[in-house]
């Protein structure tokens, strides 16, 4: 595998770093996107997230997406703030 430190960070990945720098906790699957991630590693992740608030509940996750400055900002905020420790 390759390092590719030039490509973008997909959403998807950005909540993979964020689950594992935690510990990997198990918390239930969220069901409530329409496009959830379908491996499990990354459906454990994403479920984390929403439950912590560290993304938020839409009909789309959009996890192949790019994440932009902004939106990067915003989950590390999120998760720098305590939202995480649940």
């Amino acid at each position: 595998q390759y390092f590719n430190g030039d490509e973008a960070l997909t959403r998807r990945q950005a909540m993979v770093l964020l689950w594992r720098v935690v510990g990997r906790p198990n918390v239930d699957t969220y069901t409530g996107f329409y496009d959830m991630p379908s491996d499990e590693i990354s459906r454990k992740a994403v479920s984390w997230a929403v439950y912590n608030e560290i993304t938020d509940k839409n009909q789309y996750f959009n996890g192949d997406e790019a994440l932009t400055r902004r939106q990067a900002m915003v989950l590390l905020k999120r998760f720098y703030s305590g939202l995480a420790i649940k």
